[in-house]
């Protein structure tokens, strides 16, 4: 396969997930509330003002800017949080 379409493929790839995580961080944002740590509040805000935006482009629009590993760290720790929250909501 070309190069070209391996980066359409991963880019087309990573644009599904972007908009499947959207929906879940919206969820837990919305669960969570104030008790959502801050950096991780503004991750999610970004991705919801982001919706198909890459990792790499979230973080270059971080304040202060930071790298795609941050991002998607501060994004699983605020949906593990909340699907901590929702389980602990069923017992």
């Amino acid at each position: 396969m070309p190069k070209h379409e391996l980066i359409t493929a991963n880019t087309k790839r990573s644009r599904t997930a972007a908009g499947l995580t959207t929906a879940a961080v919206r969820d837990a944002l919305d669960l969570l509330g104030a008790m959502t740590p801050p950096a991780w509040a503004h991750s999610g805000r970004l991705r919801l003002a982001h919706p198909h935006a890459s990792l790499r482009e979230l973080a270059a629009l971080a304040e202060p800017p930071t790298t795609k590993h941050v991002i998607a760290g501060r994004l699983r720790r605020l949906l593990a949080m909340a699907e901590r929250a929702r389980m602990q909501g069923r017992r």
